[in-house]
């Protein structure tokens, strides 16, 4: 059933209509529940005059709900739900009936397109958004979830909404890019292990040496070290027979 309904909050959007939601078993003002029927148990039924009427019966509720919200009654109660302020677990519930997001942001209010412009007052919080390159004021509000969802159901709202929806978030971003650098680090810490323990091998393996091989091997290196001190003096200081003689006080002609 998600996709008649789907269809039909996309349908009330772009009609501008609102799906009134309400404290009943169907969740919609004007819907009510047949039990007896399993195609179509949702029904659409609007007060007019001294008469209940039945204007329609659905598979669902929020089909009923945009019939009812074509109605004339439907449109007098929306009207009378926008001059009543909504808490903000009823601008919230009211969201999600329309299937509406309310963009998070960090600013003040909290919310894409809310300030809070008037603080102390009944309606601090205004809608506000940019169209054709102007500020346009949609209202004020007396919670930042309210003022949101008139954002929400604006054609500038719901165009942000769909480009957040397609770009990656910010902290999935954080996220992926901290799981690059620990493997990074991770392969680096296993190189160093790695090279560490062949050192390891290698002293192990030196150790196993007796005595009398590792006495070769320091005379063999002591031997080699003074013959490298021994060509470094030599390249340092040349001696060549008139040094000699100069050395036993011989003077230079």
């Amino acid at each position: 059933m998600d996709g008649p309904s789907e269809a039909a909050r996309q349908q009330a959007r772009a009609e501008g209509l609102t799906l009134l939601k309400a404290d009943n078993k169907a969740g919609y003002f004007g819907v009510h529940v047949n039990q007896a029927s399993r195609v179509n148990p949702y029904v659409a039924k609007v007060r007019r005059g001294d008469r209940v009427l039945d204007i329609g019966r659905f598979a669902t509720a929020e089909e009923a709900a945009l019939c009812i919200a074509r109605s004339p009654e439907g449109q007098a109660a929306a009207k009378k739900a926008a001059m009543t302020p909504l808490t903000k677990d009823e601008a919230l519930e009211q969201a999600r009936a329309e299937g509406l997001e309310l963009r998070v942001t960090g600013n003040k209010a909290g919310y894409f397109g809310v300030c809070h412009t008037n603080p102390g007052q009944p309606k601090p919080y205004q809608a506000r958004l940019k169209r054709g390159g102007k500020l346009l004021r949609l209202g004020s509000f007396a919670t930042a979830e309210e003022a949101a969802l008139c954002v929400a159901r604006s054609p500038e709202g719901q165009a942000a909404a769909g480009l957040a929806a397609a770009a990656p978030s910010l902290r999935e971003w954080i996220i992926e890019r901290q799981r690059l650098r620990r493997k990074e680090l991770l392969s680096r810490w296993e190189q160093v292990l790695s090279t560490l323990a062949a050192r390891s091998a290698e002293e192990e393996q030196e150790g196993g040496m007796d005595s009398e091989a590792v006495a070769v091997r320091d005379r063999s290196t002591v031997r080699q070290s003074k013959q490298v001190r021994s060509s470094r003096r030599r390249r340092c200081h040349p001696r060549g027979p008139r040094q000699g003689a100069m050395r036993k006080g011989h003077k230079r002609f």
